[in-house]
């Protein structure tokens, strides 16, 4: 199979690259809709996949003259708000016509066939659950993967990417999610000043964040701040995801943009848990003890999570009853132990 891609963000052409390196496809990248003529004309490729819009030309009638030039094209529209899938995914005379929003998933867009990937015994895709994760997260940590996490579908879809084994950033399309709405819902922005942002993205084409400092809302350290910020509270919101598709897609080193951070995995595991209240049906009563796991990194992990008195009632046996006066209450508690025991470590 052979992929054009047009109009997409840097970071998405280069995940394509990476997918490419592991699905066996071929993919061309173009910026605007006049470089992607030229890569069509050249090797008239199975799928093309355009931004809903584009800098020079309207991606309709672009989609039009690509395949009027190949009937059996397959087009895929990639659009960022959702009142865009009505129409992008269905217009009249582009037959077989799909859209999916943003983020991208190459393994839907493309329909590519799911891959069974295992990793020391661990599956890498599934039914999300923390204790499917718990597995997961320690196993790309103690293997050092680098690669992203894809969970949900269509309007609930996020990712996190991964780098050396630890959540390093994270994307999603869920619009309350946005830097923006973040800092409207806690008072750090107006209303004045949220849509004097949103319009200079229109105007300029520019991120959320960029655009915030430009008017002069926030500062460069501010921003990186409130940007790990809203990167964690996504993570959380993933492990808080039950029930909903999952796959992981490895690759051979991590992606160049965007900006990444490190984020504690058994971190994001409990704050999951806790909000989803994960482990509910948990016996409260029964003990746990840490295993004595030597220069891993997994254990390591956890003991920077919790609280000294935590790490050391569970070093004696503790259940997650004894632990709920140590932490902030039963579900907690029950958190850490679930994770703790989905991670190996009890």
């Amino acid at each position: 199979m052979q992929v054009l891609a047009i109009g997409l963000k840097e970071q998405e052409n280069e995940e394509l690259e990476r997918w490419q390196e592991t699905r066996g496809f071929k993919a061309w990248v173009a910026a605007t809709a006049l470089a992607g003529l030229r890569v069509f004309e050249e090797f008239e490729p199975d799928v093309v996949i355009l931004a809903t819009i584009l800098s020079d030309m309207d991606s309709v009638r672009l989609a039009r003259t690509f395949q009027a030039w190949k009937p059996s094209l397959r087009i895929v529209f990639v659009g960022a708000h959702r009142i865009e899938a009505s129409y992008f995914s269905s217009i009249d005379g582009l037959p077989g016509v799909q859209f999916t929003n943003r983020p991208l998933d190459p393994e839907v867009a493309l329909s590519l066939p799911a891959r069974a990937q295992v990793i020391d015994g661990v599956a890498m895709r599934g039914a999300l659950s923390v204790s499917a994760l718990g597995a997961f997260f320690a196993s790309a940590r103690r293997n050092e993967l680098h690669g992203a996490l894809y969970a949900g579908a269509d309007l609930h879809r996020r990712v996190v990417y991964f780098d050396s084994g630890v959540p390093s950033y994270a994307s999603s399309m869920v619009a309350s999610e946005t830097l923006g709405q973040m800092l409207l819902r806690s008072g750090r922005i107006t209303r004045v000043e949220f849509d004097w942002v949103r319009n200079l993205q229109a105007v300029k084409g520019i991120l959320q964040g960029v655009a915030l400092t430009k008017i002069g809302v926030l500062n460069e350290s501010e921003l990186d701040s409130l940007l790990r910020s809203q990167m964690s509270e996504k993570m959380y919101l993933l492990a808080a995801m039950e029930g909903e598709p999952w796959h992981f897609e490895t690759w051979t080193h991590p992606l160049r943009h965007p900006q990444r951070y490190a984020f504690n995995p058994v971190q994001v595991l409990v704050e999951g848990a806790t909000r989803a209240n994960s482990f509910r049906s948990l016996d409260a009563d029964q003990s746990l003890t840490l295993a004595e796991l030597h220069a891993d990194p997994v254990l390591d992990a956890f003991t920077e999570c919790v609280s000294t008195p935590v790490l050391n009632a569970l070093q004696g046996g503790a259940s997650a009853q004894q632990l709920a006066p140590l932490t902030d209450g039963i579900e907690r508690a029950r958190a850490i132990v679930g994770v703790a025991r989905s991670m190996g470590l009890a």
